[in-house]
């Protein structure tokens, strides 16, 4: 059998606004609002440098049902480039992108063949007038697709090598909407190869046959960091040989924890958390960086880095520092979650009033419950009770609410101890 190069890509997302882009230069928004195109147009380059023989993108092409123009022809402009080269595109669409009106009319590019909603159809990849692949194929009739469309798919015959090509939930993935739910063992003796979208981190379920989500092709805020891109297949008698992960973000997005253990002041801090947003720099590559720095450990600075602003303080410092730097370094946010130079088993165990501490902040963590524990409603009534307060800062998640409160007790327990001037 003929080798060949497919690429699996998914959940590209064209058009989808950064969030908190206003806090940056007019000249840093348009590189963030741009990202999601460069990383499309990096995807294109690579099929063509691979010599793929077809790209594979498994759902939610575009980031808004009605599909801006600009997401439009940037999408045909890539599809076309592809088609030139002789490499065929064969899409779904997905949650966010669901077939509507007039808009979708512009996807019938050359090259291109988007999978029908109604039914599982079938494509033939050629090479030389001999069959090389068959991909099949369904896409989402509505946003919230409820069909189970991997059951949908017929059993392989085992004549051709298969691809399915679906946008779905496959074995319930936590922290994603449930649609077109399926059993992971439902992938089985269907297809050689599941191209699978919808989960936007990278994950192989399985090898045999292989499931493969690629994630997304560009990060969209600070809850989706590392890198991000696409899959490169390599297919040898019938099977997969090997695959590759392949970056193609145009930003890139890291959370980074800082230890200050050794760090004496804010000022050192400020240091330490320079060095590390350096080497984050310098491992994304020729690509602008956004990270959030959390600055973590036990330290002498405890009680000068608790202050009230001075996580925007030090995020202001490392601005400065990175102002001029070419690709942009952005730091989002500075989070303080530092302990005193206490040992805190020992006054976890203390018999008095430290130990009291411990264990009363132990009991509310411990509260049933996904939201946040029942001390933030009534100790903090008063204060989300005034109509002047942001409607957000009542809305605190749970990890949020268990943050607030070790803060509360590590500077308690600082306090109360023996050890504080």
């Amino acid at each position: 059998m003929t080798k060949f190069t497919f690429i699996h890509a998914a959940d590209l997302h064209l058009d989808c606004p950064f969030s908190g882009v206003g806090r940056v230069s007019p000249e840093a928004a348009e590189l963030l609002y741009r990202a999601t195109f460069d990383a499309f147009e990096n995807l294109v380059g690579l099929c063509i440098e691979k010599h793929a023989s077809f790209l594979l993108l498994a759902g939610d092409l575009f980031e808004h049902e009605g599909k801006s123009l600009r997401a439009l022809f940037r999408f045909r402009a890539g599809v076309e480039k592809l088609d030139r080269h002789g490499i065929a595109t064969l899409c779904v669409h997905g949650n966010h992108d669901p077939p509507s009106g007039a808009s979708g009319a512009l996807l019938d590019a050359p090259g291109l063949f988007t999978f029908p909603t109604d039914r599982v159809a079938e494509r033939i990849i050629e090479k030389d007038g001999a069959p090389l692949a068959r991909v099949r194929g369904m896409s989402y009739a509505s946003r919230e697709e409820g069909r189970n469309l991997v059951s949908l798919f017929p059993p392989n015959d085992g004549r051709l090598f298969t691809v399915g090509l679906v946008h779905a939930n496959a074995g319930g993935v936590a922290d994603h909407a449930n649609y077109a739910p399926c059993l992971a063992s439902e992938l089985d003796g269907r297809c050689d190869y599941w191209a699978l979208g919808h989960v936007h981190q990278r994950r192989v379920i399985s090898e045999e046959p292989y499931a493969v989500y690629p994630g997304n092709t560009q990060a969209r805020s600070i809850r989706e960091p590392g890198p991000r891109g696409c899959y490169v297949a390599e297919v040898e008698a019938g099977r997969v040989r090997s695959l590759a992960f392949a970056p193609l973000d145009a930003v890139r997005w890291e959370n980074l924890e800082v230890d200050i253990l050794g760090c004496r002041n804010a000022e050192e801090a400020t240091e330490a958390a320079a060095e590390l947003v350096a080497e984050a720099r310098h491992e994304a590559g020729d690509r602008p960086l956004c990270c959030r720095v959390t600055l973590a450990g036990r330290t002498a600075a405890y009680r000068e880095l608790a202050k009230p602003g001075m996580g925007p303080e030090i995020r202001d410092a490392l601005a400065d520092r990175t102002a001029d730097r070419k690709p942009l370094v952005w730091v989002e946010e500075v989070a303080v979650s530092t302990a005193p130079l206490l040992d805190m088993d020992a006054l976890a165990a203390d018999t008095g009033l430290v130990g009291a501490l411990f264990s009363i902040a132990a009991e509310i963590a411990a509260s049933p419950g996904d939201g946040p524990p029942p001390f933030v409603e009534d100790a903090l009534a008063d204060l989300f009770s005034d109509k002047k307060m942001p409607k957000e800062l009542a809305e605190l998640s749970r990890d949020e609410a268990l943050s607030l409160l070790t803060k509360a007790r590590n500077l308690c327990a600082e306090l109360l101890s023996e050890d504080a001037p």
